[in-house]
């Protein structure tokens, strides 16, 4: 309970992964919002309550929907998710593996053409 009410011990734990301070390292935004204690609180209490989680991930979507819809959109998402969400979704499965706790996979996007 504790550690889920320190913003600062949750972002130490964070970037203790290698392959997501290499992400954070290339995507200051990122670090950025790891380093807002509001962002953090934010995340840490959609972690302990299911209803929040689910509004921010409708939020989410719709917002992913609506950034598609742009023109070059589509574009900017693909290399979005080349560029930071598969690498860390990568980086959390290979630290998943070496703890033993099972891995997953993240395939990368198709190249993306314009729309």
């Amino acid at each position: 309970q504790s550690l889920m009410n320190n913003p600062e011990l949750m972002r130490s734990m964070i970037m203790s992964n290698p392959a997501v301070r290499s992400i954070v390292e290339s995507n200051p935004e990122l670090g950025a919002v790891l380093s807002n204690p509001d962002m953090m609180r934010q995340a840490m209490e959609a972690a302990r309550n299911p209803d929040m989680m689910q509004q921010m991930m409708r939020n989410n979507d719709q917002a992913l929907r609506n950034i598609e819809s742009m023109p070059g959109g589509f574009n900017h998402l693909a290399r979005m998710y080349n560029d930071v969400a598969a690498p860390m979704a990568d980086g959390m499965a290979e630290a998943a593996a070496s703890r033993g706790t099972g891995s997953t996979s993240s395939a990368p996007l198709p190249t993306a053409t314009t729309r």
